[in-house]
């Protein structure tokens, strides 16, 4: 039993007998069974009341797999649990006191339909890589859209997250978002422990070709670099192909970076302008990499470096006052943007879901990422819809 099917059961009143006793053996009933508490510290459920004993209690509601687990997870020295009403439990192993007062239980073992609990575990013990992919066709497809928008929320704030702490010049943000972007996932982080030890105000008035000397001399990649600087094993090259080796991309990042025209980014004004600026800024760039005898940026990577680092980028514009501006330009922007293609986003075509933009398919990794590699079925309203059946 895992305490989030019984958080599923009670959320979603699965519950064989509706006529609720406590362990004691006293009839209860539940008026409200409180709101689902997903975001914020405390209790499981909050403001549900309960009635017994001709007394109707307002509080909070916690479950947990044995009572016990309480004090495991150290609930009795922590103010937020002081108003909790009800304690349900699949299993009741110990009494539990909070503040002096022996909290109510409810106990679910013989209350739960096992039917269903074991058509949870095969999920939970599925070998498919999207569990419900024989079944998404059962459910409305507004579900998994809703799904898509969650996940990709979720993916945009763990980037900007990843990011924020390498933020040591807040005029040069852009330039961390896009050497995150130009890392990809093996490198990113060699990326940006590369450009805490070389920040922009260092690279800005260098020619390319001193900006790309610089950081390989700051990367670790030399073979006579020692102490002080990135170790060479933090940047891949196996799993890579040539054209995306470290050494290329830093290359092209020296050339990418020097386009004084990436500071006027953010005040293009819309997300079309910001695209067509983004592509001006790309396209002279591609000029200089290629005089300077180095490959050019594909435009598969160009993309990637709008979706990756631009829009990520706007994203955490929006942050510090909460303007909307500019993540309604963010999502603009993917939506203006064809999907890319990887590993992840094959196994969802291959369940037949199709994609449409940059929006779908960001939002369908963060999908996989978030809930379908987690097995997190219960938290997401396609499984949870396919499971109340």
């Amino acid at each position: 039993m895992t305490e989030e099917y019984l958080q599923f059961v009670w959320k979603n009143k699965r519950i064989l007998n509706p006529q609720l006793k406590l362990i004691d053996g006293t009839q209860v009933e539940i008026l409200n069974f409180g709101s689902h508490n997903t975001l914020l510290k405390g209790p499981d459920f909050k403001h549900g009341s309960i009635r017994f004993d001709g007394i109707t209690f307002y509080g909070h509601i916690e479950i947990h797999v044995k009572s016990s687990d309480w004090y495991v997870h150290k609930h009795h020295i922590d103010d937020n649990y002081n108003n909790v009403i009800l304690h349900v439990v699949y299993e009741n192993d110990k009494d539990v006191f909070q503040n002096g007062v022996k909290l109510p239980v409810i106990e679910l073992k013989d209350l739960i339909d096992m039917d269903h609990w074991n058509k949870h575990k095969r999920y939970l013990e599925s070998s498919n890589q999207i569990i419900c992919e024989n079944e998404l066709n059962s459910v409305d497809p507004i579900f998994l859209q809703s799904m898509i928008g969650k996940s990709l929320v979720e993916k945009l704030n763990d980037r900007v997250k990843l990011i924020k702490p390498y933020l040591t010049e807040e005029s040069s943000a852009l330039y961390v978002f896009l050497a995150a972007a130009f890392g990809s996932n093996l490198n990113k982080h060699a990326f940006l422990e590369l450009i805490k030890s070389v920040p922009y105000s260092q690279l800005v008035y260098l020619t390319p070709s001193q900006r790309y000397k610089l950081m390989m001399s700051e990367s670790g990649m030399l073979t006579n670099n020692s102490s002080g600087k990135n170790e060479p094993n933090q940047w891949h090259f196996k799993g890579t192909r040539p054209n995306n080796f470290p050494t290329v991309r830093l290359k092209q990042f020296a050339h990418l970076i020097g386009e004084s025209e990436l500071e006027l980014l953010v005040k293009a004004g819309s997300a079309n302008n910001v695209i067509e600026a983004f592509n001006n800024v790309f396209e002279r760039s591609n000029d200089s990499i290629s005089s300077g005898g180095i490959a050019k940026l594909s435009s598969n990577f160009k993309n990637g470096l709008i979706i990756n680092g631009v829009v990520p980028f706007l994203w955490y514009l929006s942050e510090p006052n909460c303007e909307d501006k500019y993540q309604e330009m963010a999502i603009e922007i993917l939506t203006s943007i064809s999907p890319e293609s990887n590993s992840v986003l094959k196994k969802w075509k291959n369940s037949g879901v199709n994609m449409e933009n940059a929006y779908d398919s960001q939002g369908l990794i963060g999908l996989y990422r978030y809930y379908c590699c987690r097995k997190k079925c219960l938290s997401c309203q396609v499984g949870n819809k396919i499971l109340k059946n």
